[in-house]
This record gives structure tokens, C-alpha cells and sequence, in this order.
């Protein structure tokens, strides 16, 4: 049995990977913090993506979301399987923060404050980081990571505020440790 694509899905998935497939990988290196394994995860996304082409349906939900969702079932998938949480790496590890003009000072301090923030939220509850990083991991929308998270969009905002107070609470105490 045959299953045709219709030919505007292709053209859609196209225009979306050559414009969105940076934001989807920024996103899978969010989550697992290992620059091999994101960009694994992120082509077999793309990759499950173009199987299940056919399965789209834009009245159930946007594309983006579609695609972030399946980064999302592999990146689970792969630390589900893995029994491991996502190794610290310093900013130099970033690809899109290469080349910083900086003096050197501001670009070790942000390092050190990167460093903290990542193990703040490495720290979090798994739904915790997984919500924390579609939203400023992949820049989605609450009602967008409600599609991929099975939540609603209200869940989504009070999961988001949450987490945010739990860092601010954990930065707040670090800071008052550190003066003492």
C-alpha cells in the first residue's frame, strides 16, 4: 500500500528546513548539551519527520510544533535510553556564540554565569527542562509547547513560572552563600 504526500507538505517541509532547522537544533542541543549527540537527534528528527510526511494534518496543529514535537519524542527517547543527564559544557561550546567581540573579562563572567544557569536548571524536575527548553531553547509559544507536551496552555504558563522561581530562588541563594 502506497501513501502519497501532498505536494504542498513537501514544499512546506522544505521552506521550514532551510529556515528553521538552526532553531531545531538549538533547541536538541538545549536538552542533551552534547554537540554529536544534537546533531544525531536533530537529523533523526528530520529524518522521521519525512517519514511520517504523509501523517501531518495543519488542522491539528502548526508545523512547528509538529517538527518540535518529534525533536522532542527523540531527545526523551535517546535519554530515556541513555540512563544519563545532559554533561555541563562552558559557553565556548556554543556554535552560534563562537567569535565573541568581548573583552575578555564580560566573556568569562557570562561563562561562569552560563555554567550556573545550566546546572540550575539541570537540576530541575525532567517536564521542568523540557518546558524551559522548548520555550527559550526553541523560542515556542506556550500554546505551541502544550501541543507537543500534552498540556494545556494555562499548564504550560504555570509550569514556566514555576521553574522560573525555583532559578531565581536557587540563583538568589547562591548569591547570598557567596557573600557570606
Amino acid at each position: 500500500m502506497s501513501y502519497s504526500i501532498d505536494p504542498d507538505v513537501i514544499d512546506l517541509f522544505e521552506a521550514w528546513y532551510e529556515r528553521d532547522l538552526p532553531r531545531l537544533y538549538r533547541y536538541v542541543w538545549y536538552r542533551v548539551r552534547d554537540q554529536a549527540l544534537a546533531e544525531e537527534l536533530t537529523a533523526a528528527a528530520c529524518e522521521r519527520a519525512l517519514e511520517i510526511l504523509d501523517r501531518y494534518d495543519p488542522v491539528r496543529g502548526g508545523f512547528d510544533a509538529w517538527m518540535f514535537g518529534i525533536a522532542h519524542n527523540e531527545v526523551r527517547s535517546a535519554l530515556r535510553s541513555q540512563r544519563r543527564r545532559p554533561a555541563l559544557l562552558s559557553l565556548d561550546a556554543l556554535p552560534w556564540n563562537r567569535g565573541s567581540e568581548r573583552p575578555v573579562e564580560q566573556q568569562v563572567a557570562r561563562r561562569e554565569a552560563f555554567d550556573r544557569l545550566i546546572g540550575l536548571i539541570a537540576a530541575l524536575p525532567e517536564p521542568d527542562q523540557a518546558v524551559v527548553a522548548l520555550r527559550y531553547g526553541a523560542g515556542l509559544s506556550n500554546p505551541e509547547i502544550a501541543q507537543i507536551t500534552n498540556l494545556t496552555p494555562n499548564h504550560v504558563a504555570v509550569r514556566l513560572h514555576r521553574a522560573l522561581k525555583k532559578l531565581r530562588e536557587a540563583l538568589a541563594a547562591e548569591q547570598a552563600g557567596a557573600e557570606e
